[in-house]
């Protein structure tokens, strides 16, 4: 009986029943042994073996109940008689001491540890002495509960964690806006230089893959669905495949059809499957052989079919490499199933969660040796209209007025006060609740109230847009206010107006989502609440 480490209690209350020794009289020792034939718990029964200087070197098996013969997977016929070191070779001298000095000295002790080399199963271990020389342990397996306990300690860990990354995700969300927003000031200053704007865009598209990315994060911390709409396929596809191959090496064919239909994904998770998928075909192939995407419309007929009947973009992704064994064909989406070293197992389970949340499908075809395909199966709309709305010109008419921007970022407040200056407007920046208060109230008090002000949700320490806006809306019922955020799914930003507010400014924006919802809101007609 070997295995790992373990607590050792006090003894329990039940040594206390048996006197100052811990050991039971001899009448109950003479019924012990029918009593323990129906108990639960494992029982055993040994007799310490001491050295010529009196100190526990092995002991030997005297009884054991039915209960012990189904934990161990041993019969009582090949224990009793035998010594630990016979039957368990691996024995530490650890336990020989432990149980040696419940046998000599009679002082019962509690502690739960792993036995019969199984790391799946826990048991409580309670030993006493009957008799000079004997000790007994009574094991209960409290396998669930630990497991139990593990669940809840993972699901605790798992909440911290959804916190850590929400914070991340913000915090980057708010380096995004300056990132995104000094590109766009870029490209206004280098119109005429091809050269240099394709690389701005190519910078442009990084940053708005990174924005995705921050979005799901928040989005798996939080508990909140993706927003998922039908959205134009081939481009998209191709876009995302391009992305996800800059830069690895790897070699590639796509096949995307131009009349591919729209379908309804969250383009980040379009992201996330995609790189899955191609991620465990590149770790498959050896030999630089090219992975093969193809995507095209699919319509499942027929009531037998593993999908619903319906219309779908199919995307398969191939690899030539060493395939996957028939065995474990059945188990490759099952969380934390893996073959490699080093990997948790998630990423093909994540994937199939991301589907079949809004009734998508994987399918997977491999023989070994000859590599493996996987099917993913998109929920298409054929008849939705892909209306293309143009983008804000970034030379645009500007405004003017006078805007309060409250930002705890300053390069955020940099590039509010550089390009909102550059088209027209009055600016001015602070970074906290109280600055902006103060600002408030002079410009209110001097006859020149700001026409919009946008405010941060949150400012460390309090003082954000979350709690300044009813005090602006004390002195101006009338105040437009925008509300600017990167916590995405916060119960103000999905319900702004009932907060006071009169748009919404996700961050991260570029220039032209900035200049857009200023023209809205500063066109719009200001309902007191």
């Amino acid at each position: 009986m070997n295995q790992n480490q373990d607590v050792l209690a006090e003894p329990t209350s039940a040594a206390a029943t048996r006197g100052t020794t811990g050991r039971m009289p001899d009448s109950e020792a003479i019924d012990q042994r029918l009593l323990t034939r129906h108990m639960l718990e494992g029982y055993v029964r040994s007799e310490i073996i001491c050295d010529e200087h009196g100190l526990p070197y092995d002991y030997r098996f005297l009884d054991v109940n039915p209960a012990f013969e189904a934990m161990a997977g041993i019969t009582a016929g090949d224990l009793i008689g035998k010594t630990a070191n016979q039957i368990f070779p691996e024995t530490e001298k650890y336990w020989i001491d432990i149980y040696g000095a419940v046998a000599l000295s009679g002082k019962a002790v509690t502690f739960e540890r792993q036995l019969f080399g199984n790391a799946d199963h826990f048991f409580k271990i309670f030993a006493y002495s009957p008799a000079t020389m004997q000790f007994v342990i009574l094991c209960t397996d409290i396998s669930e509960a630990r497991q139990l306990q593990d669940e809840m300690k993972k699901g605790r860990n798992l909440r911290s964690i959804g916190v850590l990354v929400s914070g991340i995700a913000h915090d980057f969300n708010n380096i995004l806006t300056g990132v995104l927003g000094n590109i766009s000031l870029m490209k206004m200053h280098l119109r005429d230089d091809k050269k240099i704007c394709g690389i701005v865009r190519e910078a442009e598209k990084a940053s708005r893959r990174a924005k995705q990315l921050t979005n799901q994060l928040l989005a798996y911390s939080e508990g909140n669905d993706q927003q998922r709409q039908a959205l134009p396929m081939a481009q998209l596809i191709k876009d995302t495949v391009s992305f996800i191959f800059s830069g690895t090496g790897a070699e590639h064919r796509l096949s995307v059809p131009d009349d591919l239909w729209p379908a309804i994904v969250d383009e980040g998770q379009l992201y996330q499957v995609l790189n899955s998928l191609i991620s465990n075909a590149g770790e498959a192939v050896s030999d630089r052989k090219p992975i093969e995407i193809v995507a095209e419309n699919h319509t499942v007929h027929g009531l037998r079919a593993a999908l619903p009947q319906g219309d779908y973009v199919r995307v398969s992704v191939s690899d030539h490499g060493i395939g996957i064994p028939e065995g474990h064909l059945a188990r490759i989406f099952e969380p934390y199933f893996t073959t490699k070293k080093d990997r948790e197992g998630l990423g093909l389970a994540v994937l199939k969660g991301i589907l079949d949340e809004y009734d998508g499908h994987v399918q997977v075809e491999s023989t070994e040796g000859s590599g493996a395909t996987f099917f993913v199966y998109l929920p298409a709309s054929p008849d939705a209209v892909m209306v293309d709305e143009p983008p804000e010109a970034l030379d645009s008419p500007g405004g003017s007025g006078r805007i309060l921007v409250m930002d705890d970022e300053e390069a955020i407040r940099k590039l509010m006060k550089n390009y909102l200056g550059q088209i027209g407007y009055d600016v001015e920046v602070c970074d906290d609740g109280l600055q902006a208060m103060d600002h408030y109230r002079k410009a209110c008090d001097a006859g020149t109230p700001f026409d919009v002000v946008i405010l941060d949700l949150t400012i460390p320490g309090g003082g954000g847009g979350r709690e300044i806006i009813s005090q602006m809306r004390k002195i101006d019922a009338t105040v437009k206010a925008i509300v600017s955020s990167g916590y995405v799914n916060d119960p103000v930003i999905n319900n702004y107006k009932a907060h006071g507010f009169c748009a919404v400014l996700l961050k991260p924006y570029d220039v032209r989502e900035l200049r857009k919802v200023l023209r809205d809101v500063t066109t719009s007609v200001t309902v007191e609440n």
